[in-house]
């Protein structure tokens, strides 16, 4: 789907962003961009609903959002 691939697209970024910073920095580099990308995620699938999986990680708590997000299964 088009919010996929955007995803998919956004997270190549995130390593050519973050890599390139020092060490000490790279991993809040890459909290912040996957914050952002799941954020944006929630948004588009408002509009274009993926999957029932993803509407829970979206309705969910923001807390929880990133953990729900890793645990789905392809």
């Amino acid at each position: 789907t088009p919010t996929l691939v955007e995803a998919a697209r956004n997270l190549g970024r995130v390593g050519t962003k973050c890599c390139t910073l020092p060490e000490d920095q790279r991993l809040p580099c890459v909290e912040d961009y996957l914050s952002a990308i799941l954020n944006r995620v929630c948004l588009l699938h408002e509009k274009t609903p993926v999957s029932e999986h993803v509407t829970k990680c979206c309705s969910g708590s923001l807390v929880e959002r990133r953990p729900c997000f890793s645990a789905l299964t392809v």
